[in-house]
């Protein structure tokens, strides 16, 4: 009884307002309230009612009846009663200021260019086409956003994931030339470290000196560079 007729109606803002809350109101009468883990007893949020409902409501249901009206009325002959009083008709009294009022026509195609259809004239023809589109709006747009918000969002981790993917292969890259470097200045340091021994053996035979191997080898140990051998031998001949 609450859409009887509702294929003529003009859908304002207030109007959708009531009959959404007229909706729910039933809803939560029939399906009852959701006892929690905690064992107390809730009213369902709006959000559960348009799950059990299946992302329908009585808005697209009004929406969908108004578009199989729509192109029925479209469908019939020119000379039609109906659609001359449809398309043809004006009210005899004069419009207020401002804004004209919505038509119904308007309204409805209105409808139309939201759900994105071009060529609804030759769809009008095709009734089994027709009947497909009616179908589908009766169906809430809410879910189509959700989907394209989750799509979004695995879109924006996965491109999260190759930017640290990416990072992780520039720190790699960073650490083994880090660790290449360091490979080359030992072999710098090694050949280094043999002239100086060279220098050390011939220093300490001309001064009557004579070391034995494990003290090179020691200095090689203890100094990691150079300079520092340079040092030592000063210290330890003089």
């Amino acid at each position: 009884m609450v859409t009887y007729a509702c294929e003529t109606w003009v859908l304002k803002e207030n109007i959708k307002t009531k009959l959404r809350v007229f909706e729910w109101k039933v809803l939560r009468r029939i399906d009852g309230p959701t006892k929690g883990k905690d064992g107390t007893w809730r009213i369902k949020s709006n959000e559960e009612l348009n799950r059990l409902t299946g992302n329908k409501n009585i808005i697209n249901y009004i929406k969908a009846q108004r578009l199989a009206w729509f192109g029925h009325v479209h469908r019939m002959p020119d000379n039609s009663m109906v659609k001359k009083k449809v398309y043809e008709w004006s009210p005899a009294l004069t419009s207020s200021l401002g804004r004209p009022n919505n038509r119904w026509e308007d309204d409805v195609k209105s409808d139309i260019t939201r759900m994105k259809i071009t060529n609804w004239k030759d769809c009008i023809r095709n009734r089994t086409k027709w009947k497909k589109l009616v179908k589908k709006a009766k169906i809430s747009q809410k879910k189509k956003k959700k989907k394209r918000k989750k799509k979004e969002e695995e879109e924006g981790e996965e491109e999260e994931k190759k930017k640290k993917k990416k990072k992780k292969e520039e720190e790699k890259e960073k650490k083994e030339e880090e660790e290449k470097k360091k490979k080359e200045k030992k072999k710098k340091n090694l050949s280094s470290f043999i002239l100086a021994m060279d220098a050390l053996y011939c220093v300490c035979l001309q001064a009557g000196e004579v070391l034995d191997i494990l003290m090179l080898a020691k200095l090689g140990i203890l100094f990691e560079d150079v300079s520092d051998i340079y040092i030592y031998i000063y210290i330890y001949i003089y």
